[in-house]
């Protein structure tokens, strides 16, 4: 099993969507599940793909045909015809060009990334976590789209009564598409901080048994330094840390290649008392490397999903303004002409308050994901102060405690939406104060 395993639910999901422009496989020889973006099945699914494609573009034409424009009789309709709509099928198209054309080989990389990680940092029990991955994605998956689907193709049949079954079909489609690649982004979320937690614990174990060896001055000899990871050249120094446990070595021709082997917690305090003369640095460099591989894979997050989240954030923010509106002011003020040119006006309100969920939901989803994700990166700093603080350790293992610390620091893990702000808690609270601030301009706007 590994991640690959985990992520299949929300890959075929994907692929239902059109957001998948790639396949995986399982490849016999090595028993690994590997990517592929060329073959047959890639094709087919490519047409697949521009199909969805044209499908949300004629219904992004019929919603710019039916845009209205009477700004003195209701100014809400104008937000919602002349920016809701429109950004709901504009979020989705962007979607579809983002994962399938322009950044199919940056996805491609970050699951990659992924997997390089997990090979490195997650082994033995820890080989748990990708079955209750699975489970929970499942359950998620199940709950989300058991409610929603129902709704929306009730919310796409009502509305289709008085405007176009296409255009609402087409329209509540967009919105499955914008809500799988909030999804995704949020399980790369989630596995960035459960990673982190998890080399959080690795940092911390190497020095809870109190070697002596650690604590003491005490190098290692020159056979030891001639060990496979200490004749790595400076490049990829940063590749292993040494001993046969966790090193391996092997050839391919006359290239010589090495191999950084994952340390498990099981191990590790083994490791620590079976050699006296324990190489504290080379273990410490090995979580470096581990670090830097999940520093690269949230850079990659970024520049996958970025234009994918300020977009969703638009969105988010117009349709929330807009169906507060209709909650608080048309929906009541004017609820006896609604009940006479609707059939069910008490599910029209309804409507409107479900969707302001869905989408303060979304927003909260984000904001608070990419936080928990920062915070667990300012744990590892400070647990790294704290050993260089709590424990009188060699002077080239404090070194390098100290250049881990400063690596962390320097190379901060955050998430903006494509440079534009940065995705928080902070912006949580400045998108519900805007959009009260909003709802109340359009409010007296209205009355007067």
């Amino acid at each position: 099993m590994d991640v690959l395993y985990t992520l299949k639910p929300l890959y075929y999901l994907s692929k239902f969507v059109g957001l998948a422009s790639f396949s995986v496989y399982f490849n016999s020889r090595t028993g690994e599940n590997v990517l592929r973006s060329s073959g047959v099945f890639n094709f087919v699914q490519n047409i697949y793909t521009v199909v969805i494609f044209c499908g949300i573009t004629v219904g992004f034409v019929m919603c710019v045909q039916d845009v209205q424009t009477k700004l003195s009789t209701n100014p809400g309709q104008v937000v919602s015809h002349m920016f809701s709509s429109p950004a709901n099928f504009i979020t989705s198209l962007m979607d579809i060009i983002l994962m399938s054309v322009v950044n199919r080989k940056q996805m491609m990389k970050l699951v990659m990334k992924l997997f390089t990680i997990d090979k490195i940092l997650v082994q033995g029990k820890e080989l748990k976590i990708y079955q209750n991955s699975r489970r929970r994605m499942l359950l998620e998956l199940i709950i989300i789209f058991g409610i929603l689907v129902p709704f929306l193709c009730y919310d796409s049949y009502f509305f289709g009564r008085y405007s176009s079954h296409i255009y609402e079909g087409m329209s509540r489609f967009s919105i499955v598409v914008n809500l799988t690649t909030v999804i995704q982004f949020l399980w790369a979320m989630r596995f960035f901080k459960h990673r982190l937690s998890l080399l959080n614990r690795k940092v911390l174990s190497t020095f809870s048994c109190q070697s002596n060896s650690v604590m003491r001055h005490k190098y290692p000899s020159h056979r030891e330094t001639e060990k496979p990871f200490c004749r790595r050249g400076l490049s990829e120094v940063k590749q292993g840390c040494g001993l046969t446990d966790i090193f391996g070595v092997f050839k391919e021709g006359n290239i010589r290649t090495l191999t950084v082997l994952p340390v498990s917690d099981g191990k590790l305090s083994g490791f620590l008392h079976q050699n006296t003369q324990f190489d504290g640095v080379s273990y410490i460099l090995n979580l470096r490397i581990t670090y830097n591989h999940i520093y690269e894979a949230t850079i990659l997050a970024n520049s996958v999903y970025g234009i994918s989240i300020i977009l969703t954030l638009m969105h988010c923010f117009v349709s929330t303004v807009s169906n507060t509106y209709f909650t608080f002011l048309d929906n009541f003020t004017n609820f006896d002409q609604l009940e006479k040119k609707l059939s069910n006006v008490g599910y029209y309100i309804a409507t409107h308050i479900l969707w302001i969920f869905i989408s303060v939901g979304k927003t909260i989803a984000i904001s608070g994901s990419c936080h928990m994700v920062k915070e667990e990166s300012k744990i590892l700093v400070n647990n790294l102060q704290k050993l260089q603080l709590l424990h009188p350790i060699r002077s080239d293992v404090l070194l390098q405690l100290q250049q881990f610390s400063t690596q962390v620091s320097e190379n901060s893990i955050h998430f903006t939406a494509f440079g534009f702000f940065s995705v928080n808690l902070s912006l949580l609270y400045a998108f519900i104060a805007s959009s009260v601030t909003y709802v109340i301009i359009l409010i007296q706007f209205r009355l007067n």
